[in-house]
């Protein structure tokens, strides 16, 4: 795996660093290689560096970072991860739902906003 710092003004994903992040997901070896590496850029000692999947942008004009999404499609709620394709898919295991979708429609209150979306196959509900 190789991990390339980015321009600043360009699209990274966010890896975090510190004394606070963790060393992996409970019971979930997979999922913790993936997420949770060595700091490339250190070879002194070991350093977890912890893949969050946000995708962000460094603006130098203001110092701040922007989030523009991310790496897949999974969101958090009320502290519980979805993927937006279970939304498709329980709208999928209705009956009369022909195709499903979702979109993202805004935030409200700093929470995303998710509608999933079906089309009738005109039958009976």
């Amino acid at each position: 795996m190789t991990i390339t710092k980015v321009q600043d003004g360009a699209l990274g994903e966010l890896c975090l660093l510190g004394p606070n992040v963790g060393l992996g997901y409970y019971n979930d070896p997979g999922r913790t290689d993936v997420s949770f590496v060595q700091n490339p850029y250190n070879t002194e000692f070991r350093e977890i560096m912890y893949k969050t999947g946000d995708l962000v942008r460094f603006e130098t004009t203001d110092g701040k970072l922007y989030i523009q999404g991310r790496k897949d499609n999974q969101i958090k709620h009320m502290g519980c991860r979805i993927e937006l394709e279970e939304i498709e898919n329980a709208l999928h295991r209705i009956e009369y739902i022909s195709e499903a979708g979702r979109k993202f429609i805004s935030a409200v209150r700093d929470e995303p906003y998710y509608r999933g979306f079906g089309r009738s196959t005109g039958g009976e509900r």
